[in-house]
């Protein structure tokens, strides 16, 4: 019995453990299962998140950031982790112009992952476009200690020192970029402008022209590829560019006097951009500089047709038909002098017109008032220049001589007294001031001022000393 007991009581323990053993077992299973389950589930999430991504992305594309930015939170319901979708999030708020929302996403993408090199950079670009241009840098330059390969974003810290007038470490960025690419356009672009900022302008015709070199070869090479979108878009890039580097390295020819030159690069700009009113202007001062008026103001008139409201181009074209009197243009439609002066003071009135502040158009317009003896209507205009701006001492000194042909003297002599004030070594006025008190015949002041300005300028002493002793003679008849 006790045997049997014993059996019993052993084979109880051995039941009890084989239980056990399929509890733990079957627990295991479950686990497993359970772990499978999450995998699974966690792998359908990574799919409805990357669907959802994708879908974001076509928006994107699409310029919907709206749509974007809802695809992409649901991306984020499947997988709060989903650094692509936050990204797309960020990178959507930035084209909205949603800073505050942008800088909160890609910070998400920093706490995800600490050296997420696109996230610092799209910080920068953050704070960049706020104009934060310390901080945009202080994050471009984070990123190239992490990445120091990254040609884009030297590319963004050369446009940030750009931007803190650090031209040099500018053009070193700029330089690093050309060296490791070659056919970087935009680099020898903006290299090209800081050349031009420190008026080195054959470093600036260089760069510009290995801009204009590349650009070239690319529509040669791409030139029955344009079927896409993209490369369809990415042409129309290559245009603007090329436009570009035509119109900067005619400024170039321009500052050193190759004016030919400078009307070449512009016929190429205005050849790829018709409509770009700023070309034409450029070409006409050019042609000006040539003494091809007439060529000028078809240029500007061209202009003109194209944008019918922009003042400074009727200031230029006024400016070239009073070259046609000075080059004695006799052709058709401004067939006389008179045509020539009437056309240009019809153009500085549209210009006044379209900007009642356009100085240059009032200061303009007076000389020619005054040149065709219409000295009230030039006191007008000198007298809306004095307004616009009150310490150019100069309309001062050519209100008082048109107030002086009205025989306005005392009106005159006001004008010329505030010249000098403002400037109390201006010849000019000196010399009027005394003409004044001659006419008055107040000799004795006009010699203080005849003496005034031999001190100022002694080239005049032969011609003044004649005036004074003419003067003083008058004064010793007079005495008699």
């Amino acid at each position: 019995m006790r045997f049997f007991v014993t059996l019993l009581l052993t084979g109880s323990i051995v039941f009890a453990q084989e239980t056990t053993d399929e509890v733990t077992l079957l627990k295991e299973q479950i686990q497993m299962l359970q772990k499978q389950n999450q995998e699974q589930q966690l792998h359908f999430a990574r799919l409805y998140a990357m669907s959802f991504h994708q879908q974001a992305l076509e928006y994107f594309r699409l310029k919907n950031y709206t749509k974007a930015i809802s695809s992409c939170e649901k991306a984020l319901e499947h997988n709060p982790k989903h650094i692509l979708s936050l990204e797309c999030m960020g990178m959507s708020y930035i084209h909205l112009q949603d800073y505050e929302q942008a800088t909160k996403h890609f910070r998400k993408i920093l706490n995800i992952e600490p050296d997420h090199s696109e996230s610092l950079m799209h910080l920068g670009e953050v704070y960049f476009f706020q104009k934060k241009y310390q901080q945009a840098l202080e994050y471009f330059s984070k990123v190239l200690e992490f990445y120091p390969n990254r040609e884009l974003v030297y590319y963004n810290r050369a446009l940030t020192y750009m931007k803190l007038g650090k031209n040099d470490l500018a053009h070193g960025d700029f330089s690093w970029i050309i060296k490791h690419n070659a056919n970087s356009v935009a680099a020898y672009q903006n290299r090209g402008n800081i050349h031009w900022t420190k008026k080195q302008y054959r470093e600036s015709i260089n760069d510009y022209t290995k801009a204009i070199e590349l650009n070239r070869n690319k529509l040669f090479h791409n030139y029955y590829d344009l079927r896409g979108y993209e490369t369809s878009q990415q042409y129309d890039i290559i245009l603007l560019q090329l436009h570009a580097s035509y119109n900067n390295r005619s400024l170039c020819y321009e500052s050193l006097k190759q004016y030919q030159q400078a009307i070449d690069d512009l016929s190429q700009a205005i050849a790829l951009r018709p409509t770009h009113i700023l070309a034409y202007r450029n070409r006409a001062r050019n042609l000006m500089a040539l003494k091809k008026a007439r060529l000028a103001a078809a240029d500007l008139t061209k202009a003109i047709a194209i944008e019918k409201e922009v003042p400074y181009l009727y200031t230029a074209r006024a400016k070239a038909y009073k070259d046609f009197l000075d080059l004695q243009f006799t052709t058709p439609p401004l067939s006389t002098s008179y045509e020539a002066n009437r056309a240009a003071l019809n153009d500085y009135a549209s210009a006044i017109n379209l900007n009642p502040n356009d100085y240059d158009a009032y200061t303009e317009k007076a000389f020619l008032h005054y040149e065709e003896d219409q000295f009230v209507s030039a006191a007008r205009c000198f007298t809306s220049a004095i307004r616009l701006k009150p310490q150019v001492v100069e309309n001062y000194n050519n209100r008082g001589s048109c107030y002086y042909s009205l025989q306005k003297y005392e009106d005159a002599m006001n004008d010329y007294q505030k010249a000098l004030q403002l400037r109390p070594k201006f010849v000019l006025a000196h010399r009027n001031i005394a003409r004044v008190y001659k006419r008055q015949k107040k000799y004795r002041k006009a010699i203080e001022h005849w003496r005034i300005l031999m001190d100022l300028k002694p080239s005049l002493k032969r011609e003044l000393e004649d005036d004074i002793q003419d003067a003083e003679r008058y004064l010793k008849e007079n005495e008699k």
